[in-house]
């Protein structure tokens, strides 16, 4: 599904024989070559590295279409880490002076610049979480290097979940953007609720207060980050772009040092920040649509993750789309239907009653379709025949493990 793009011939040579830590990762135990955009850091072989890095190649470049006036205040490649399992992802990090407990991956900068890197582990977790992982945190990883450390933590977490959320399409590139109901429902609902915070509480919000919101059990906790994410959204994409302008503007003033506040007012304006609340509370009301393609791919990598949770367990996996809803019911997955885990240790869930239908182009509900030849081990595969491309739940062999990927045929 990837564009290919050229691996260096460094860390080819390096993994070649394919990697094996016995012992929990640190930074001795990690082989170490270079790709287009990143120094990358592992102990998995060189069949499971190389899909990974390439397509976080193509998230970067991502980045810079974006971004490509900002420019980097190193010049150099960033660090990547990728190790095989959560013992050597938390033992590597406690090496680092970091208790990563909770984290299911990050950017870190610990004791200094020098002293960063995005990482994450590969096994016991879904793929497609596994990319989405790279795609926010690998943001954050960009934007401390292009847009400066004291970008305010609305725009940081806004577009990094703007990233997070974007899938590859069959070229190789990266489409963002998208509105799956996974991001579009939670902020609809709050502000319909009231629960949304003033924009003006957002745009200047402490990292203390974000903190204490997620440690308060409040919900504002998790709609920080979908706000920030549909105010991203907004003013990249609302009335033909008018906002991008200032925003970029907004940015550009972060990345110089300039006060946030000043950043803000040279950039849009001191009197307008209500009149431009109002404006993005009509948005999320009334235009911000849910992607009926997106929520299909998410439906799609729920089913993926059941099965394999099933197929780990050793538990059959029923073999009609009847059988595989019985089996669902009895699992529980109508109950949360859909929980599908985001950043963090946020759950994203989905209401609607079937895991196993989708909403069409048109909003009909339309069944997944069993696809007549199954995958690798007789593994059923799936897909969402309304669309063009297809949503395609398939299985993915990597080294010695089978992983559910949802791709667009």
């Amino acid at each position: 599904m990837h564009r290919v793009l050229p691996f260096r011939a460094t860390l080819t040579l390096l993994l070649s024989a394919g990697l094996l830590a016995p012992a929990p990762a640190s930074a001795q135990s990690l082989q170490t070559g270079e790709s287009k955009h990143y120094t990358v850091h592992t102990n998995l072989s060189s069949r499971e590295v190389k899909p990974l890095v390439q397509h976080m190649d193509a998230v970067y470049a991502s980045y810079l279409r974006l971004f490509k006036n900002f420019r980097s205040q190193t010049g150099a490649r960033e660090p990547l880490y990728l190790v095989r399992n959560q013992n050597d992802y938390m033992s590597f990090l406690a090496s680092q002076g970091i208790n990563a407990a909770g984290s299911g991956g990050m950017f870190y900068v610990y004791g200094g610049a020098n002293n960063s890197g995005l990482i994450t582990w590969v096994d016991d977790k879904p793929l497609s979480f596994t990319l989405e992982t790279l795609q926010h945190e690998g943001f954050h990883q960009f934007a401390w290097d292009r847009l400066g450390p004291t970008l305010p933590l609305w725009a940081n977490e806004g577009l990094a979940e703007y990233f997070g959320y974007a899938r590859m399409d069959k070229r190789g590139k990266l489409v963002t953007g998208l509105t799956p109901g996974s991001a579009v429902r939670p902020i609809k609902q709050a502000v319909e609720q009231g629960q949304a915070m003033p924009i003006r509480e957002l745009v200047y919000i402490t990292s203390q207060q974000w903190g204490a919101n997620l440690r308060s059990g409040d919900p504002i906790g998790h709609i920080q980050y979908a706000q920030s994410w549909a105010m991203v959204h907004f003013l990249l994409n609302a009335d033909r772009q008018k906002h991008r302008k200032p925003f970029f503007k907004y940015l550009e003033l972060i990345s110089k040092r300039s006060d946030p506040t000043r950043a803000w007012n040279e950039s849009f304006g001191p009197d307008v920040i209500d009149a431009l609340e109002a404006r993005w509370r009509t948005y999320v009301l009334e235009e911000l649509e849910v992607d009926p393609h997106s929520t299909a791919v998410e439906r799609l990598q729920l089913v993926g993750s059941w099965m394999n949770r099933r197929r780990l367990a050793d538990q059959p996996i029923p073999e009609t789309l009847d059988d595989m809803r019985k089996a669902m019911l009895a699992d529980g997955v109508d109950r949360a239907l859909a929980q599908i885990q985001g950043h963090g240790n946020r759950q994203r869930a989905d209401p609607d009653d079937d895991p196993l239908s989708y909403l069409d182009p048109q909003g009909q509900r339309q069944p997944f379709v069993l696809l007549r030849k199954p995958g690798p081990e007789g593994l059923p595969e799936l897909a969402a025949e309304a669309f063009r491309p297809k949503p395609t739940l398939k299985w993915l062999r990597r080294g010695d493990k089978l992983d559910p990927l949802v791709v667009d045929r």
